[in-house]
């Protein structure tokens, strides 16, 4: 089972242009850093999960992945990619058979010249766990 703890949240934060690619990371550590024509506004915070109920001792690999960032409700419009995350290839279940999964990861633009909406743009994190 997965708990969610904390969303992966990039922040707050301006697109001035959308000519070229541009790329937000929020690293594992909490740490972001923009590129391109992203202005930081409130720094973003990764995704913390609780994963649940294996057996102790248990080496849990880990893959993630989304879809495109969208605006919930809304069906045109330009897009976000989360184009990396950044989290570790396994986790070790402790004695009571849970663990703690920190997720970070990297938006970037279109690059296309649409414009973006001022809203908060959503996706689904998919988080795959084998063992």
């Amino acid at each position: 089972m997965v708990v969610e703890d904390q969303r992966l949240d990039f922040g707050t934060f301006a697109i001035i242009s959308n000519n070229a690619v541009s790329t937000l990371a929020v690293e594992a550590t909490g740490h972001s850093v923009a590129t391109g024509a992203i202005r930081l506004i409130e720094p973003g915070e990764p995704g913390i999960y609780r994963l649940l109920d294996y057996p102790p001792g248990q080496v849990l690999t880990i893959s993630v992945n989304a879809g495109l960032m969208t605006i919930p409700g809304v069906s045109s419009g330009p897009v976000m990619a989360i184009s990396q995350f950044y989290y570790p290839a396994v986790v070790i279940a402790d004695i009571n058979g849970d663990a703690q999964l920190v997720v970070g990861g990297m938006l970037q633009t279109s690059g296309d010249g649409q414009s973006y909406y001022d809203a908060d743009y959503r996706s689904v994190l998919n988080i795959i766990i084998s063992y």
